[in-house]
């Protein structure tokens, strides 16, 4: 730095950004996404006038009364309730007595008495190693 520029001028360049074009630039930009968007509205209501104008086909045509299935794998047509059944079905699997095998005397008992038991009889356990 020379001794002769110290204190002369603005501390800082003022030719790299030109602040008028960078103003044009952000008003052209807003000015051309007004325009798209109210191309867009003029376009939606160019469609839903054209479809107004078209016959539509009976419900009856679209969707015939003896609708075939899809092939398999079919999505669950209500997961909600598929779970909530699934869930009934686990809670009266846990809480009640039944057979699940007749033929071999296999029964299945509710979970908390299954536990009540452990606790009784404890766990079965390996003899211990015999150290030479």
């Amino acid at each position: 730095m020379h001794t002769s520029d110290h204190g002369k001028g603005p501390g800082h360049e003022t030719r790299d950004v030109r602040i008028k074009a960078i103003a044009w630039l952000g008003v052209a930009i807003l000015l051309v996404t007004l325009a798209a968007g109210a191309g867009m509205v003029g376009l939606f209501d160019l469609f839903d006038a054209r479809e107004a104008g078209k016959t539509r086909l009976p419900v009856s045509m679209v969707r015939p009364e003896a609708a075939q299935q899809p092939p398999e794998p079919r999505l669950q047509g209500q997961p909600v309730r598929d779970l909530a059944a699934l869930r009934a079905e686990e809670d009266k699997a846990l809480t009640t007595y039944g057979w699940v095998d007749p033929a071999a005397g296999v029964v299945r008992i509710p979970i908390e008495r299954a536990m009540d038991r452990v606790l009784e009889r404890g766990l079965p356990a390996r003899a211990p190693e015999a150290r030479p």
